[in-house]
């Protein structure tokens, strides 16, 4: 398993990939867990290409702007979160290019690079 964690006023989000037994136990673990409060799962679905190489779990920080962007897409009823992957996906790759220190290949954006206006689609 892999991928990136997001803490923000409240709420914690895990944005992982792995073979399906192990996401499962994962998800297990925090629906059992006495600390956890209220678990869903947003989305999950197959892919086709790894992004994360490395077993590592990223804790990016975000900016204000990444943090508006991210409550308004968790809290619209009317998203079907199909750019939330992307999103986390885009905030693990800058935080990985910060750790190194360095820029590959224009990988590290500034943070209102990220779309600040959002389409809006049905959730399933």
């Amino acid at each position: 398993m892999a991928g990136v964690i997001l803490c923000d006023a409240n709420r914690v989000m895990y944005g992982l990939e792995g073979s399906g037994q192990y996401l499962d136990r994962f998800t297990q673990m925090l629906e059992d867990s006495p600390c956890e409060v209220d678990v869903q799962l947003l989305l999950r679905r197959p892919i086709a290409q790894r992004t994360y190489r490395a077993p590592a779990l990223l804790a990016p920080t975000l900016a204000k702007e990444e943090r508006t962007w991210l409550r308004e897409e968790l809290d619209d009823t009317a998203s079907d979160l199909t750019t939330l992957p992307t999103f986390l996906t885009w905030l693990a790759l800058r935080q990985a290019e910060t750790i190194v220190g360095g820029y590959g290949d224009g990988l590290m954006a500034p943070a209102d690079s990220f779309p600040s206006t959002r389409s809006h689609t049905t959730r399933h």
